[in-house]
C-alpha cells in the first residue's frame, strides 16, 4: 500500500510540474510559458514569443531582467531572486559550459553577469529556458500536498483486487506577464577566460 501511494503521488508531482511550465489553464494551472496578456477563453491562452539567447553575458542577462523590472501598470519593480528553469539535458549540454570557464591556472570557474539560480525541470522543452520571478507565480493546492488517497475493496472484491485512487485540486497563474520570459538557447555558446593585451 506504501508503494501505491509514493507511486501515485510522484506521478501527481510530475504532472503538477508540467503544468506549472507548460499548462493551458483548461482543467490545469496557467503554465509559466503562457501569454497572459488575454485569458478571457482557455482556446485564447498561446505560448510566449521565445528570445533568442547566443550567451549569458551582461547585454543578454540585462535585457531579459529588464523586462522582469517591468511591472503592471507600466511600473518597475526590483529584480531579486530570479530563477532560470531548465531541462536538464541542456544544463550540462548548452547552459553549464555557458556559465563555466578555464581560468589561467587551468581551473574550471563558474560566473554570470547577473545573479540567478537555475532549477533543473523535465517539464521545460529542450532548447528553451525560462527566467523569472519565482514568487510571482501563485499556486493553490487543495486536498494536501501530495492529494488526497482514497480506496475501495468493493470493486473487484471476489478477484482480491483493491483499487486506489488519488486526487488532487490546484489552480496557478503568475501574477503578470512579465513575471517570466522564455528563451531559445539553442545557440548559446560557452565561455571563454579572455585575455586582453593593450
Amino acid at each position: 500500500m506504501r508503494y501505491c501511494v509514493r507511486v501515485l503521488a510522484e506521478a501527481i508531482a510530475e504532472a503538477l510540474e508540467d503544468a506549472i511550465v507548460n499548462g493551458n489553464g483548461s482543467k490545469k494551472p496557467v503554465g509559466m510559458t503562457k501569454d497572459i496578456t488575454v485569458v478571457e477563453e482557455v482556446e485564447t491562452i498561446s505560448d510566449k514569443v521565445a528570445m533568442e539567447v547566443t550567451d549569458l553575458g551582461a547585454v543578454t542577462l540585462g535585457t531579459i531582467f529588464a523586462t522582469l523590472a517591468v511591472a503592471p501598470n507600466s511600473k518597475t519593480r526590483a529584480v531579486n531572486d530570479v530563477i532560470m528553469v531548465v531541462n536538464p539535458l541542456d544544463y550540462y549540454k548548452i547552459v553549464l559550459p555557458a556559465i563555466s570557464y578555464r581560468n589561467a591556472l587551468g581551473e574550471y570557474a563558474q560566473r554570470t553577469a547577473l545573479p540567478f539560480e537555475i532549477v533543473e525541470s523535465s517539464a521545460v522543452a529542450q532548447n528553451s529556458a525560462i527566467f523569472g520571478l519565482g514568487k510571482k507565480y501563485d499556486l493553490m493546492l487543495g486536498l494536501g500536498e501530495n492529494g488526497k488517497m482514497s480506496f475501495s475493496d468493493e470493486f473487484k472484491f471476489l478477484d482480491d483486487v483493491r483499487t486506489l485512487k488519488q486526487k488532487l485540486v490546484a489552480n496557478g497563474r503568475a501574477k503578470d506577464n512579465n513575471a517570466f520570459v522564455v528563451c531559445d538557447i539553442t545557440n548559446l555558446k560557452p565561455d571563454y577566460f579572455n585575455v586582453k593585451v593593450v
